[in-house]
């Protein structure tokens, strides 16, 4: 979408399809559109400049915030310049097409992998305590008439929020073995990220998560309704 002289695609998303990611920035480079961010809803902005033809690198990093001048510097040196940072995570960089990859020996590249991996699974947890209370809430509360807590609209609310939060750590989890099951190589690429794009399939794993998700959403609600009772 192109409103003025910005242009807005959706994220094919950095944690997952990072070499897909940069392709893009890639070809809309070319095309003359500058990235300028990405925002919290995973919409990638660019705005209207003159074609480029560069090449573009997202890292994760993992560090201490006192440490990102030196953990930029390393990448100045190589010739890749910052553009762009997501909360301090995670590090978008452009470099002329004859620069280094910003990752030299596939060790490294693995521990990248397995970092930010770990980093989302131990962040997702985070909602799995707000799911448990609001499951907990209904168990409690499922004898009550005339309170709020009562409302059919409120018991649904809760009851799809807190199945939501709490095995959102689950969906992560699948998410992540997932891209390790299907892209099981792409560490032999880390010199190739553009070549190890081209076998990436985003419409199709997510066609595939959509069944897994849905397949073990309806599981865990079937077993979880049987065992807690009439929730709503």
């Amino acid at each position: 979408m192109i409103i003025k002289n910005r242009k807005y695609l959706i994220t094919s998303g950095v944690m997952f399809y990072p070499e897909l990611e940069m392709t893009i920035l890639k070809k809309q480079a070319l095309q003359g559109w500058k990235f300028v961010r990405m925002t919290s809803f995973g919409v990638l902005v660019f705005k209207k400049g003159c074609p480029e033809e560069k090449q573009f690198a997202v890292d994760f990093y993992d560090g201490e915030k006192n440490d990102i001048p030196d953990y930029l510097a390393l990448y100045e040196e190589a010739g890749w310049k910052t553009i762009y940072n997501y909360r301090k995570k995670y590090f978008y960089f452009e470099a002329p097409l004859n620069a280094s990859p910003i990752y030299t020996d596939p060790q490294s590249y693995r521990e990248r992998i397995y970092k930010e991996w770990s980093w989302a699974v131990f962040r997702s947890l985070v909602t799995f305590p707000i799911g448990i209370a609001m499951i907990y809430l209904l168990v409690i509360t499922r004898q009550e008439t005339g309170t709020p807590l009562s409302n059919e609209w409120i018991r649904f609310f809760l009851y799809f929020f807190g199945f939501l939060f709490a095995f959102w750590p689950v969906g992560m989890i699948v998410n992540v073995l997932f891209s390790r099951l299907t892209y099981g190589k792409r560490i032999e690429f880390y010199k190739e990220p553009e070549k190890f794009a081209k076998k990436q399939r985003k419409i199709r794993d997510v066609i595939i998560l959509m069944i897994i998700g849905g397949f073990m959403g309806g599981c865990i609600s079937f077993l979880m309704i049987h065992l807690l009772g009439n929730l709503l």
